[in-house]
């Protein structure tokens, strides 16, 4: 009976790890492309500054016009 327990506990962990494996890969991709965006938005500033089109920032940031429109 308790090997029959020890078997069920062992794949009861393997689940949880492969779970936990798969929430922490998620929040990393989450936070790889939240940090890709705030860069664009920091180019998309220091162009802006430098008095370059909307069209042209957009182009090389790849940001919405809306996003661009926060930023002014």
């Amino acid at each position: 009976m308790l090997e029959g327990n020890k078997r069920e506990d062992e794949k009861m962990v393997a689940s949880s790890a492969g779970l936990l494996a798969e929430i922490i890969d998620d929040a990393e991709a989450k936070g790889i492309k939240k940090g890709i965006e705030k860069e664009r938005i920091s180019i998309a500033r220091k162009l802006l500054k430098k008095g370059q089109s909307i069209d042209l920032i957009m182009e090389i940031t790849e940001l919405t016009k809306d996003k661009m429109d926060k930023l002014q």
